[in-house]
């Protein structure tokens, strides 16, 4: 039994997971396209288009980013992204907190952080939403 979602490969945590990952708390901003703090907000991009027919440049099932959610340490790298992102997704609001390491590991590359998350974890439960949102 994995301690990933069941819709990951068998072979995730052995062959997919880099062996690099860190148990650490980051602060941390995420996008949240739908303009709510749930625990949808934070699945993975392999969980979010799995089903569909079109896969956003970048999907790659062998990569380890694909089954991360992506969040940042710079808050004005995210509002950067989530100007660009409005466009196309009106609701979408930010959300800070940190990346709790009871809801899974992490890899920090410059700003982005990876964080690979638990199938049972709840980690809308370590943010909020930003209070005074400019870009909306």
């Amino acid at each position: 039994m994995t301690r990933f979602p069941d819709c990951f490969p068998e072979n995730f945590e052995t062959n997919i997971l880099p062996n690099d990952i860190e148990y650490v708390s980051y602060h941390a901003y995420r996008i949240l396209k739908e303009g709510k703090l749930n625990h949808r907000a934070f699945i993975s991009t392999f969980e979010e288009f799995k089903d569909k027919k079109y896969k956003p440049r970048g999907f790659n099932p062998v990569s380890p980013d694909t089954y991360s959610t992506s969040l940042f340490s710079d808050v004005n790298e995210i509002k950067n992204i989530l100007k660009i992102m409005l466009r196309h997704n009106p609701p979408a609001i930010i959300a800070e907190g940190i990346t709790e390491p009871c809801c899974g590991p992490c890899k920090k590359d410059n700003s982005h952080i990876n964080w690979w998350i638990f199938k049972n974890a709840s980690p809308e439960n370590y943010f909020k939403v930003v209070e005074e949102n400019e870009e909306k």
